[in-house]
């Protein structure tokens, strides 16, 4: 599937809010990434960025801030149109806040499978062992710790109280 397929599909959006501005970015490399804005005049927002084989990725708000990067990612052109379409009648915002899976993550930070599991060292369908373990919660935590490093990030974990107390917990390093 496209990007053009997944631009078809918003065509009833851009007739419904015909005062909002719609620009489409072209990579300047094969590789890079489609992007699409849309802009309404209330200052709500939504961004999208698509490259083969990751997906779609979105996010909104009132205020994005260029580079935060997407929020929500989604494999196929029709179920990312009609997120964009809820999200513009909503001016419901994305949040970076909520919860991903590993593999969301992963694609959030747009890598491939075969080249995450090559920096960790393992085949690709081990790593998808890994993410499978994570979403039942029953992964180990150098894994993820790992796994995480691969994608030039940094574990925390942290333990939340009902008082309110939040604090983090050292773990490893």
């Amino acid at each position: 599937m496209t990007f053009q397929t997944f631009l078809s599909l918003l065509e009833p959006l851009r007739a419904e809010y015909p005062e909002a501005e719609f620009e489409v970015s072209e990579p300047a490399a094969p590789s890079g990434f489609w992007i699409l804005s849309i802009d309404l005049p209330d200052g709500f927002s939504v961004e999208v960025e698509w490259k083969r084989p990751l997906g779609f990725g979105i996010a909104a708000g009132p205020n994005l801030a260029f580079g935060e990067g997407v929020h929500e990612v989604f494999a196929n052109a029709p179920d990312a149109a009609a997120r964009v379409a809820h999200l513009v009648a909503t001016r419901t915002p994305t949040s970076a806040d909520v919860p991903v899976s590993i593999a969301q993550l992963r694609k959030l930070r747009g890598r491939m499978q075969k080249e995450v599991a090559e920096a960790l060292g393992i085949s690709k369908s081990g790593l998808s062992q890994i993410e499978t373990s994570a979403a039942m919660g029953t992964v180990q935590i150098d894994t993820l710790q790992k796994l995480i490093e691969s994608l030039g990030g940094r574990l925390k974990i942290s333990a939340t109280f009902p008082d309110g107390m939040e604090r983090r917990v050292s773990v490893g390093h």
